[in-house]
């Protein structure tokens, strides 16, 4: 990850004013076909409003408004792309200047 300029290192004492650590864990899964996957997953619940972030969004869709949205595509024969939500933010991106700073999970050699 740090080949590919995932992260940085920094100090705590290098934080900028105003700004805290968020906390983070290990998260380790077996996948069907006995892969074994690890990621690191931010602790977002430490996270203060207006301090930590500024808006949240949310993409959630309600059953009926699913249904209507099927139908809909059944009876006007339309395509539809199909794409995992779980992984929607993997590859999002940062504004110019917004930073994070996160601890080192568990483990890792810092």
């Amino acid at each position: 990850m740090e080949s590919n300029k995932v992260y940085r290192k920094c100090n705590k004492s290098a934080l900028p004013a105003g700004r805290r650590l968020i906390k983070c864990k290990w998260v380790f899964d077996i996948k069907r076909n006995g892969v074994f996957q690890a990621r690191i997953v931010a602790r977002g619940f430490t996270q203060q409003p207006s301090l930590d972030y500024y808006y949240q969004f949310s993409p959630v869709i309600n059953d009926i408004t699913f249904q209507i949205w099927l139908t809909c595509v059944l009876i006007w024969q339309l395509q539809t792309l199909v794409f995992d939500v779980e992984t929607a933010f993997l590859h999002g991106s940062f504004c110019p200047g917004e930073e994070v700073y996160m601890n080192c999970p568990p483990g890792m050699v810092h």
